[in-house]
């Protein structure tokens, strides 16, 4: 007994001790490890801020350049109109215009008589030429400042924002002159010197900094966040760090450990799942707007997680997305729709099935021989599968471009999901070629309502028939919507809760669908209503 009680006391104190020691340890690994991955972050946001720019740069000046070389006599109606046909095609220039002596001399926008004789304070000029100007008042978007860009007698005014991860407290606009120290800022927080005009990584004063600077033009770009911040950012890290040493002060102990969080993680669950067949297929049911006739359906993913909760599609096409599996996801939903969908196809050859893909399937060898090899497996023919890419999908031009090409030579129809919250401008659809446009249910839901999104509608539909595009609603949930687009006196589908809420295939394939004339009365959490894998159904 006493031998027992004398290994028991002293595997206690060994592993007492291991834990004191592994939690002084865990404590410096966490906090190097929480700052490490806060200086990744905001190197990636830096990085990307700064390529966002150089689009933005390139952009402004060839839109200047345009501008300064109007046929038309300065500032009369023709030149003016010219310069409205060149605006539309920007996706983020806002207004533009004339300069003289300082003053504003005319407005394709605005109008001339509410800008005529503004004033314009000393900007930040550029070794080209090119003149900044940050939040002149007559400019603002309600309380959200704009940029305003001047090359020779030409501006435009536009709308330029990085997009940045929650993480980072701010993101800085700085000009720099090469060979010179300092700064010109066009910026809304945060200090600036010399050591923010080249590219490197920092901590001054208690804050990290990051700077990334274009090859191309004058410009940095840095993110910064707080010490304080990154360590509160990356609690969990530390805490895991020290409680995992501490805890255990054995090996056996710590890999159990690891092992239980390893397993439990949620991307292991999603790989599981996918493994055993477990993601689930269900349809929402696509109309003809003026005869409320279903000729369609898109096929949306659902998954619950080892507890039996439903996880959201945004969540776990993310972390699929962010580890790379994502095209496991696409594939699962494409087989699976084709097999449940075919024997429906080939009672009515005009009805449409719509699926989703990720930006990582359109740069994937493997993705168009997946569906040829589906479609002829099930003997469903290419054009009654729609292809839906989300606009994020397609910022990247060449691939978005080179395989719409190739999805349509196969015979897919092809169309550009979540409209309206991307990158699409009209120049751009043009070139994607893609054959309709779905409407993001964001501007479904401001129908009645007196914002922003919902005075663009109309100009949405005037580019869908500019183009000639089929044009697809999402989200319509009331008739006052629905009545909304029928107005355009054109061919609309449509989709959403009014005319039938996801189901299994089972469940869609008996209901009788005959159109609907009230508001679904089942209720679908808005979050997980999406189509897989990477939008809105």
């Amino acid at each position: 007994m006493r031998t027992c009680g004398r290994r028991f006391l002293v595997a206690f104190t060994v592993v007492l001790i291991g834990g004191v020691l592994g939690a002084g340890a865990g404590a410096v690994a966490g906090r190097a490890l929480a700052l490490h991955s806060a200086r990744n972050r905001l190197a990636t946001d830096a990085a990307g801020g700064e390529q966002a720019l150089d689009t933005y740069a390139s952009e402004t000046r060839r839109l200047l350049a345009a501008m300064n070389t109007s046929p038309f006599a300065f500032c009369s109606e023709r030149e003016l109109q010219y310069f409205r046909r060149l605006l539309y095609q920007s996706s983020f220039v806002k207004e533009g215009g004339r300069f003289r002596n300082g003053r504003v001399a005319c407005s394709a926008i605005i109008g001339t008589s509410a800008l005529s004789g503004l004033r314009v304070m000393p900007g930040v000029e550029e070794p080209d030429g090119v003149r900044l100007y940050r939040d002149i008042p007559a400019f603002r978007q309600g309380m959200r400042p704009m940029t305003v860009v001047q090359l020779g007698q030409s501006y435009v005014v536009t709308d330029f924002r990085i997009r940045r991860d929650s993480m980072a407290e701010f993101i800085h606009l700085g000009v720099h002159v090469p060979g010179e120290s300092g700064l010109g800022i066009v910026a809304l927080h945060g200090r600036f010197g010399t050591q923010f005009d080249r590219d490197g990584d920092i901590a001054l004063d208690g804050v990290l900094y990051s700077t990334r600077c274009s090859e191309r033009y004058p410009h940095c770009v840095t993110a910064s966040m707080s010490m304080m911040d990154a360590l509160r950012s990356g609690q969990a890290l530390l805490a895991l760090a020290v409680g995992l040493c501490a805890l255990a002060g054995s090996v056996v102990g710590l890999l159990c450990l690891v092992f239980h969080r390893h397993c439990g993680s949620t991307e292991q669950q999603l790989r599981r799942a996918l493994a055993s067949d477990e993601v689930k297929v269900v349809y929402q049911p696509i109309v003809d707007l003026s005869t409320g006739r279903r000729t369609g359906a898109e096929a949306l993913a659902r998954w619950s997680g080892d507890d039996g909760e439903p996880v959201s599609p945004t969540v776990f096409v993310r972390i699929a997305e962010r580890r790379g599996f994502v095209g496991q996801i696409t594939r699962r939903v494409i087989q699976h729709a084709l097999h449940e969908m075919a024997q429906v196809i080939r009672d009515d050859p005009e009805f449409r099935l719509s699926v989703n893909v990720a930006a990582a399937d359109l740069c994937d060898r493997s993705f168009l021989p997946m569906i040829a090899e589906a479609l002829e497996r099930t003997a469903v023919p290419p054009q009654n599968l729609v292809i839906e890419l989300t606009e994020t999908s397609t910022a990247c031009r060449d691939a978005a471009i080179s395989t719409i090409r190739r999805l349509r030579a196969a015979g897919h129809p092809v169309h550009i999901d979540d409209f309206g919250t991307g990158y699409s401008s009209l120049s751009y659809l043009k070139d994607l070629a893609v054959d309709a446009i779905k409407i993001d249910r964001s501007f479904t839901q401001s129908i009645g309502m007196v914002t922003e999104t919902n005075a663009i509608l109309p100009q949405i539909m005037a580019m869908a028939d500019a183009l000639q595009l089929q044009v697809v609603v999402e989200g319509i949930e009331t008739t006052d919507q629905a009545a909304y687009f029928e107005r355009f006196k054109r061919p609309i589908l449509a989709q959403g809760w009014l005319y039938g809420v996801p189901a299994p295939f089972h469940e869609f394939a008996s209901r009788q669908f005959v159109g609907s004339d009230r508001r679904a009365e089942q209720t679908v959490d808005e979050e997980t209503d999406y189509a897989l894998p990477a939008s809105a159904g």
